[in-house]
């Protein structure tokens, strides 16, 4: 019994239920949990384990480890729960790319340790997904998928069933059984593409295909085609929402062709990479066969360009893989989202309008039982005919009312959930992208930096021998002193073998005249021939004395009449071929 109204003012207002209570009980709440999600990849199939645990009480177990089916089953398994109708959205199940299994690890070493570690990501998602929609965990489909003892397989349609259900059912069995090469291996083949970066194109049973040939989601047939016929919607929110998401859809499509026109450059940039590193080695090779003075460090800095172009073409490689998969393939899985979401938009519309369709029909049932019962000649049979299918009519217009309410109001829910998820992917998906892209930028900034150290060194080094061979006196032949004698050029003085070196010239600069010329013998020091005083000076580190003039250069010693010398002492040219012939008194 309640108590008196004085009571609960003094004891203050009453406190609320909590909101999973109904008038003071607590309501259960129901839960479904998808643990230790893995991809089990074999030489005959593909396929999921995992575990489960739940307290829906029509499992008959709480918890379920080492759960295993094949991908197929999981295939039959999304297809059995997108004919739920469209109370819920159920998402596209997320099917494997080749490339998945080029995805880098960019966190060790070891391909191995993450292989299809995207692929898991995406399949744990989906289960999440699934159990976040209380009809969909509620589901029959799921406690068989759950419990089966071996192999799982959907429930049969029944024979009552809506035609364009079992339509519907037959196109996606037949689509299923099309993506074999998924659900036996072979599409991550050992035997698969030799030069797949850089045409772009993968080998399925022996046979050359495009990466498109398996999307990156299964997605049902379509639902429900858009209506031709214009009936008001109810729900203004849902109506908006169904144009919103065609837009995003278009804009999805027009990112994933972006996505491969941006794949097949970097694959043209790759293959070009590749090209040169390869001609590289031949040329290194032909320049060491030049002389040391010539080639100097080109061939081990040909060699060395040639091992950076290969890095980087390989980590361009792994670059492509990763772009394709966090951005091409993502956008294109949201891209098959919002085609579901569409789809089970227009699986309401089409409601909308039978419901619209069944107001029409009662007003028409309505106008006819009116005629009837107000023309001239009344039929009682007739009118209570009319009446009643007016009545029919109402009761399967007011059946029609209460499932768009119950399909709205699930759908918008739904819809609400799938936003929150399709923003928290989209997230992740750039965030991923980033930090793969950052990972390898890193590497790629490594090996520039690793080449630009040995190369600087090697670019010292040739800087630091140039500089000592042009410190380094070269030594001219007596035929070269003469040649040059000849020509009027001036000539060095060499320095004799047995001449002390650079350290012992202060030491001869500072001696003093009068002990160089105690060293001379007495006949050299007496000499007044100028060439002989400058030579002891020189010697004796002392410059020359200003008077000193030096003499012409002599001519010729020997009587050749193919040279002549000019008026006045010029230098000395060769005669033309008739003045020789003329000097020789003949002709040749």
């Amino acid at each position: 019994m309640s108590q008196p109204s004085s009571v609960s003012v003094e004891t203050g207002p009453p406190v609320p239920p909590p909101k999973d209570s109904v008038e003071g009980v607590k309501k259960t709440t129901w839960y479904l949990r998808f643990d230790q999600v893995q991809i089990v990849r074999s030489s005959h199939r593909l396929g999921v384990c995992f575990d489960c645990s739940t307290n829906i009480p029509s499992f008959h177990r709480a918890t379920y480890h080492k759960v295993e089916r094949s991908y197929e089953e999981l295939a039959y398994f999304a297809m059995a729960l997108s004919m739920t109708g469209p109370s819920v959205i159920v998402p596209p199940l997320p099917l494997p790319t080749p490339l998945m299994l080029h995805m880098p690890n960019v966190e060790s070493d070891r391909d191995d340790v993450y292989e299809l570690d995207e692929l898991r990501i995406l399949v744990s998602d989906w289960f999440d997904r699934m159990s976040d929609e209380i009809p969909l965990k509620m589901h029959r489909e799921m406690l068989r998928f759950i419990e089966a003892d071996y192999s799982y397989e959907p429930l049969p349609l029944q024979d009552t069933s809506p035609s364009g259900l079992v339509r519907q059912a037959a196109k996606s069995s037949a689509y299923i059984k099309s993506l074999g090469h998924v659900w036996d291996g072979s599409l991550f083949s050992d035997k698969e593409e030799d030069n797949s970066s850089s045409s772009g194109m993968l080998s399925f049973f022996g046979r050359k295909a495009t990466t498109k040939e398996t999307p990156a989601a299964l997605v049902p047939p379509l639902l429900a085609s858009a209506s031709s016929i214009s009936v008001h919607d109810p729900d203004e929110v849902l109506s908006a929402a169904r144009g919103e998401i065609t837009k995003l859809e278009k804009q999805l499509s027009a990112a994933v062709s972006a996505c491969a026109h941006v794949t097949k450059a970097q694959q043209g940039v790759q293959t070009a990479m590749k090209d040169l590193a390869e001609k590289l080695p031949g040329f290194a090779t032909m320049e060491e066969a030049r002389v040391i003075s010539s080639r100097g460090q080109l061939p081990r800095t040909l060699r060395g360009a040639e091992a950076l172009l290969s890095s980087l073409a390989q980590l361009s490689e792994q670059m492509a893989y990763a772009d394709q998969i966090t951005l091409g393939d993502a956008m294109e899985y949201q891209e098959l989202n919002l085609s579901v979401v569409r789809q089970t938009l227009q699986a309401r519309t089409a409601i909308v309008v039978e419901h619209a369709l069944a107001q029409r029909v009662i007003a028409s049932k309505r106008q006819d039982a009116d005629q009837l019962r107000l023309a001239k000649s009344i039929r009682t049979d007739r009118v209570d005919t009319a009446i009643e299918e007016v009545r029919e009519a109402q009761h399967h217009a007011g059946l029609l009312e209460q499932h768009l309410k119950q399909v709205t109001s699930s759908l918008r829910d739904s819809l609400q959930r799938h936003s929150v998820h399709t923003h928290h992917d989209l997230q992740r998906m750039m965030e991923e992208h980033a930090r793969v892209s950052q990972a390898l930028d890193k590497r790629i900034a490594r090996i520039l930096d690793l080449f630009d150290m040995e190369e600087s060194a090697t670019a010292a080094e040739v800087q630091r021998v140039a500089m000592e061979a042009a410190k380094t006196r070269r030594t001219i032949t007596p035929a070269q002193i003469a040649a040059a004698r000849i020509a009027g050029r001036p000539v060095e003085e060499q320095p004799s073998m047995e001449a002390p070196d650079s350290s012992t010239d202060d030491e001869a600069a500072a001696t003093t005249p009068t002990t160089a010329a105690a060293d001379l013998p007495s006949e050299e020091v007496t000499t007044t021939d100028p060439d002989a005083i400058t030579a002891a000076d020189t010697a004796a580190g002392m410059p020359p004395p200003i008077d000193a003039v030096p003499e012409p250069v002599p001519e010729p010693s020997f009587a050749s009449q193919l040279f002549n010398r000019s008026s006045t002492g010029g230098r000395w040219g060769r005669l033309s071929a008739s003045d020789a012939a003329k000097s020789l008194a003949g002709t040749f």
